[in-house]
């Protein structure tokens, strides 16, 4: 009975390091930053160099599962927005607790996915994806107030969206369900962008996207064979190289940043290995000290 109870003490511990979301992102100009939940609820951070850091979950009540992850700075202080799976939506400060955030006037459906960035240099702006694919955003003090989808095609789910500031302008990016990608600035209907250059018949399973300096566009999408495109506005969709990514395990969750004028991408693999990679370089692989066991 006692060797039971410890193999389910061990298989738990083990099962309990799966990463289920996972941001990379800058702190100032050039402090790199990685933030990862667990499917226990908990969260973890990483500055390289430096083992694993578990992240306070005070202020979250017990029992919350997280079932959307989002990261944003605002000034030099870092955010994390989190959705649980009853459709609350908290947001922390290091140092500080967790607080729980207005949901008022978002309708009463499942959140399917957040996006969250600061507009200009401090003003705090949430995006999310209901159920039935419509769109709504939110400022701080303000209520939730729906987005247009105007120009979306009706007959297709959103699978991906994300969300990022070029200049002082809020983009949406969408990838729906047949892998056309449509991208969406306030005021304007949403636009079908460029799929030139991506291999047919493969799946789009992640998107990430940002802006290298101030106002130059940039896709990135991680395809269903782990092949990695990456796209500029007016140029076909070009192939990014996987030197260096293990074989046999898939890319399960995949992020970008940049980090001064350089961009980086960040792939959690099937095995929740991480591997990191600057362009002209072999993917290198990132320490998971501290975080998985």
């Amino acid at each position: 009975m006692k060797k039971l109870v410890i193999l389910s003490i061990v298989l738990f511990s083990l099962h309990a390091q799966n990463i289920t979301h996972f941001s990379a992102y800058t702190k100032g100009n050039s402090d790199t930053r990685y933030v990862a939940a667990t499917d226990t609820g908990q969260i973890y951070w990483f500055a390289p160099g430096q083992p694993w850091q578990r992240s306070s979950m005070r202020g979250i009540p017990q029992q919350k599962e997280i079932k959307a992850l989002s990261t944003y700075t605002k000034g030099s202080d870092t955010r994390y927005v989190i959705v649980t799976f009853d459709n609350s939506i908290y947001w922390f400060a290091p140092n500080y607790p967790w607080q729980k955030s207005s949901t008022k006037g978002l309708p009463r459906l499942n959140i399917k996915f957040l996006s969250t960035y600061t507009k200009g240099s401090h003003d705090t702006r949430y995006v999310v994806v209901m159920s039935d694919n419509s769109i709504y955003w939110f400022a701080p003090g303000q209520s939730w107030k729906k987005s247009s989808t105007k120009g979306l095609p009706l007959e297709h789910d959103i699978k991906i969206f994300s969300t990022y500031t070029k200049g002082s302008d809020t983009r949406y990016v969408a990838v729906m369900s047949d892998n056309s990608i449509y991208w969406f600035a306030p005021g304007q209907s949403w636009q079908k962008s460029s799929t030139k250059g991506l291999p047919q018949h493969k799946d789009i399973v992640c998107l990430s996207t940002y802006t290298k300096g101030s106002s130059d566009t940039r896709y990135v999408a991680v395809m269903s064979d782990n092949s990695i495109y990456w796209f500029a506005p007016n140029y076909p969709w070009q192939k990014s190289s996987t030197k260096g990514l293990p074989q046999g395990t898939n890319i399960r969750l995949f992020s970008t940043y940049t980090k001064g004028s350089d961009t980086r991408y960040v792939a959690v693999m099937s095995d929740n290995s991480i591997y990191w990679f600057a362009p002209r370089y072999p993917w290198q692989k990132s320490s998971t000290q501290g975080l998985i066991k």
